[in-house]
């Protein structure tokens, strides 16, 4: 991101069909850490 804001501490969202650790769920909920997952029944929400 060209603000130097989003420099400092980049934010990654990973895509997972077999679903994630509980270790990186875990990570995942810790506001600081900015880890977004993102599973296959979140994107199948909407039934397609």
């Amino acid at each position: 991101m060209p603000e130097a804001r989003w420099r400092n501490k980049p934010t990654y969202v990973l895509f997972a069909l077999g679903g994630f650790s509980p270790e990186l769920r875990q990570l995942a909920n810790d506001p600081t850490e900015r880890l977004y997952l993102v599973a296959e029944s979140d994107m199948l929400r909407d039934g397609h």
